[in-house]
């Protein structure tokens, strides 16, 4: 290797080791101005099965290992969820979440993640309640939940929405 070449690798390796240092510094972050409410549905159990013994006339038309013991139509169970937000005995905001599933996704259960922003030092009452939207589903659930909270900044309260019900969390 030359005299110049040698020079330029180790220019090269000392701006490669400087990129390097100045990425790995640690930056401290500063936390969020705002609380936050986030809902997290996972409803696992969103489906109803209604099932009955095949029609023998249709079953005679197919194969014998291709006939089904029952024949199960599956609906998906809408929800709504409604949560209401009062800072100060003031009706601050109303949010309404519809809940439907896709009977051909009949394994993933119902999912959401809604993110609502609050005001940080002031107290919020959280009143909140699931049910499907139908009637006629026993396997539904249909919960309510009332709860306050003074959340600080950076804050985050999870209203968890669980095949056992609502639940309110905080970190």
């Amino acid at each position: 290797m030359t005299f110049p070449r040698a020079i330029i690798a180790v220019i090269v390796m000392a701006g490669l080791v400087t990129l390097t240092a100045m990425a790995s510094t640690t930056r401290k972050i500063e936390p969020a101005p705002h609380a936050e409410l986030r809902v997290l549905c996972r409803i696992h159990n969103a489906w109803h099965r209604d099932c009955k013994a095949p029609d023998p006339a249709e079953m005679d038309e197919r194969l014998r290992h291709m006939r089904p013991p029952t024949v199960c139509e599956i609906t998906a169970i809408p929800y709504r969820l409604d949560i209401t937000l009062r800072a100060n005995d003031k009706t601050a905001t109303d949010h309404t979440l519809k809940l439907e599933g896709d009977p051909a996704h009949e394994n993933r259960g119902l999912y959401c993640d809604e993110r609502i922003l609050l005001e940080p030092g002031q107290t919020v009452r959280i009143d909140a309640r699931i049910e499907p939207v139908a009637e006629g589903f026993a396997e539904a659930i249909s919960d309510a939940l009332a709860a306050v909270t003074t959340p600080a900044a950076g804050e985050v309260i999870v209203l968890a929405v669980q095949d056992e019900g609502l639940r309110l969390l905080t970190e």
